[in-house]
């Protein structure tokens, strides 16, 4: 003889709780994408042989909370979940293949990319098979972030009901929150 499973009303209550977090909001995404930059981040940090736990962690976790709400804030715009999913992920893509490269100058020249290195763009342009040959296999650990978050948008988040973001007096705390961001990242400098 089986027994039915009996649910009460505190744990319908409680899975509904769950089931609104776990939507396909602009919250949700702004969690998703903050997280995903910042682990991004944390491997080039490790790749580049500088320790994790300090200071410049933090406003490295500041400067991705920034852009985070900046690409979200546009993207949730939008009315298609396909174009909001599209931006999301080529920022996401944008952001990985810079730190690649990134990682790579550095290897290669021993500098960053930077606008005080770009007359070694032709350096690089002129040995570019040498420049791509150089990276080390460990590197490729920096598109990770980004397979998961496509993942994620094109297979879990395609059954999932979209919100589009609506102007109101709650999304117009996102001014003063970029604001607040703004200035802790610029005093920790």
């Amino acid at each position: 003889m089986k027994k039915k499973l009996q649910i009460n009303d505190e744990q319908i209550e409680y899975l509904d709780t769950k089931r609104k977090f776990f939507k396909d909001t602009c919250i949700f995404n702004f969690v998703l994408m903050s997280l995903t930059l910042f682990i991004i981040e944390m491997l080039f940090k490790a790749l580049s042989g500088f320790d994790i736990f300090e200071y410049s962690s933090l406003r490295i976790l500041i400067s991705t909370l920034i852009l985070s709400t900046i690409v979200t804030f546009i993207s949730s715009l939008t009315k298609r979940k396909w174009l909001r999913n599209l931006i999301n992920l080529l920022f996401i893509f944008i952001y990985a293949l810079y730190t690649w490269l990134q990682i790579g100058f550095i290897n290669y020249l021993g500098v960053y990319i930077s606008f005080n290195t770009s007359s070694q763009f032709g350096a690089v342009a002129d040995y570019i098979f040498d420049y791509l040959m150089s990276f080390k296999l460990i590197y490729y650990v920096i598109f990770l972030p980004f397979i998961f978050i496509f993942i994620w948008y094109t297979i879990v988040c395609r059954k999932r009901a979209y919100y589009k973001l609506k102007i109101n007096l709650k999304t117009l705390l996102i001014i003063p929150f970029l604001l607040v961001l703004s200035l802790i990242y610029y005093g920790s400098i």
